[in-house]
């Protein structure tokens, strides 16, 4: 077995770039195969999510798999940065990090 750890970011609109806050967030999994870019993966309750990147880690001989961003879509009222954090907490992710993008703060 394969020790993975998903990384995910949540952001607070539409590009990191006009984002004024946004939240990493982990979720470990074990794999019978070495992850590879462009896997799906489907967590238990979840959609499935697509791999971006991989590296291994050798120092926590861990794989680091970066998976797809969240944005979020202003116009669309049931998109919620805060409930996405919620949500994703509830499905067995762990909060890594809170952040603030000063430039940016509205």
């Amino acid at each position: 077995m394969h020790n993975v750890r998903l990384i995910k970011y949540v952001w607070t609109h539409q590009t990191p770039e006009i984002s004024s806050e946004w939240s990493k967030l982990l979720y470990e999994v074990e794999l019978p195969f070495v992850p590879f870019h462009g896997l799906n993966i489907q967590l238990p309750d979840q959609r499935a999510w697509r791999i971006r990147d991989v590296e291994w880690n050798v120092e926590e001989q861990t794989f680091r798999c970066h998976i797809e961003d969240q944005f979020m879509n202003l116009l669309d009222v049931d998109d919620s940065y805060e409930d996405w954090i919620d949500m994703l907490l509830e499905c067995g992710w762990e909060l890594s990090g809170r952040y603030t993008n000063e430039h940016n703060k509205t």
